[in-house]
């Protein structure tokens, strides 16, 4: 018996004779018995099988492709043209440098002349048009693999504890005017936070969350000069994270989901359920394929990752640390909002502003331990943020002159009178941490050798 494969190479072979006899596509469909469209379909599939080689015949005559630039999108009409497939191959596009952005196919019924009686029939008309944008020039490497990281043997807990928080540093781009790629993040402010991690050598790092912008995502209007920057981001993000991760080696870290990581989930709900909580076979128990801690790669790192959006992080068991989801608009009326009804500390992101306030609460009777422990003061703080203050720059704000937002990292230090939590102002791309002036650097020619992209 014939295999399928040398059958349906023979029917594509037939039709390449066949049009080479003729050099009509009408009349090649005839001697087949098939329709016009059809017989040009059947050469072209001989075409792509190695039957012909494409400078030895014209197999693109037959349907009608109008290739035209119009507001800066490659704009294909094809009549006589059934499907996408076909109108891309006819018009020879080169997917890996245009991809689909929009598609229209139009099918409608025309009368026309029939068999020797002249009777009039029935056709079946196509129009199928699309939109093509060009993919980005710059090429994306992948991150360099990361060596496992042994962490030593704690030599014993010391009694007083200090934990560094990092707030949202929102890492993405957006595409400068020479197509350059701009950065959302504030790099000397983010280098600033590895310093501290290194000088504090603190038993716990928590990343308050929203560390990647995810622009791409939003459901907001994206401006086209933030879209396909995603993957830099994330090389750039997983490149900070090493450095902290080698900053303080010994410390747990904790990475807190924020309402911008969660972007990644929405839109996968929303848009692909079915893709949402797939896994890998041999990880049926493990992360989302389709996550942040597997496409930052936070188990080589030895990183917690702790979602969903809106859990507590339990920090020393008396402090609430969370992304936050209340943004007040005026500078510390957001903490104030969250001590009225609190009964313990909390830790807070989200508002890119430096907020300290607190409150004194009387205990329940039989509450506490020891003399003078009827009151509790409770505490909330935002440390501020790691992203750009440039307002021409920040998607959401850009073009506002009064954007209200300020660099800087936490401090808890817990002791057996309890816990102090502290704000460690950046400004002017410097700090002071334990009477030390620590001053920040971008580290650009550091990150390209690293990555090997030109950031």
């Amino acid at each position: 018996m014939m295999a399928e494969d040398d059958k349906g190479h023979q029917k594509f072979q037939r039709a390449l004779d066949a049009y080479q006899a003729t050099g009509s596509f009408r009349k090649t469909g005839e001697l087949l018995g098939v329709a016009k469209d059809t017989a040009w379909r059947y050469v072209q599939k001989a075409r792509r099988l190695g039957l012909v080689s494409d400078e030895s015949l014209d197999t693109h005559s037959a349907p009608r492709v109008e290739d035209e630039e119009v507001g800066g999108q490659r704009v294909l009409t094809g009549k006589g043209i059934r499907t996408l497939e076909e109108l891309l191959l006819a018009a020879g596009v080169d997917e890996s440098e245009w991809f689909v952005a929009k598609k229209v196919i139009n099918k409608w019924d025309a009368l026309g002349r029939g068999g020797d009686d002249g009777a009039s029939t029935v056709v079946e008309m196509f129009q199928v048009k699309a939109w093509l944008e060009r993919r980005p020039q710059f090429f994306i490497k992948k991150v360099l693999p990361v060596q496992a990281i042994r962490r030593a043997a704690p030599k014993g807990k010391d009694p007083l504890g200090t934990a560094l928080i990092i707030p949202d540093s929102q890492h993405g781009f957006r595409k400068g005017r020479r197509g350059d790629l701009v950065p959302l993040h504030d790099r000397a402010a983010c280098d600033i936070a590895v310093q501290a991690a290194r000088l504090l050598v603190p038993d716990t790092i928590v990343l308050l969350g929203d560390m990647v912008d995810f622009a791409g995502l939003s459901s907001f209007t994206k401006e086209p000069a933030l879209r396909f920057l995603i993957q830099p981001a994330l090389i750039e993000l997983h490149w900070f994270l090493q450095n902290l991760r080698l900053a303080a080696p010994q410390s747990r870290i904790c990475y807190l989901e924020g309402s911008h990581e969660y972007r990644l989930r929405r839109v996968l709900i929303d848009r692909a359920d079915e893709v949402a909580d797939l896994r890998a076979v041999d990880e049926l128990d493990g992360e989302r394929q389709m996550s942040v801690p597997k496409l930052l790669s936070l188990d080589k790192l030895d990183i917690e990752y702790l979602g969903d959006y809106g859990e507590y992080f339990w920090l020393y068991d008396s402090i609430k640390v969370h992304h936050g989801h209340t943004a007040k608009p005026r500078g510390g009326s957001t903490v104030a909002s969250i001590l009225a009804n609190a009964t313990s500390n909390h830790i807070v992101g989200h508002i890119h502003r430096r907020e300290h306030a607190a409150r004194t609460i009387q205990s329940s009777p039989g509450e506490g331990a020891g003399p003078k422990r009827d009151r509790t003061t409770v505490s909330a703080m935002s440390p501020g943020c790691l992203c750009s203050l440039d307002p021409s720059v920040v998607p959401s704000r850009r073009g506002n002159p009064t954007l209200d937002w300020q660099h800087g990292l936490g401090i808890v230090n817990t002791t057996d009178r309890g816990v102090f939590m502290h704000i460690i102002p950046i400004d002017n791309g410097a700090c002071v941490i334990n009477g030390r002036v620590i001053e920040g650097d971008d580290r650009v020619a550091e990150l390209r050798r690293a990555t090997g992209v030109d950031f």
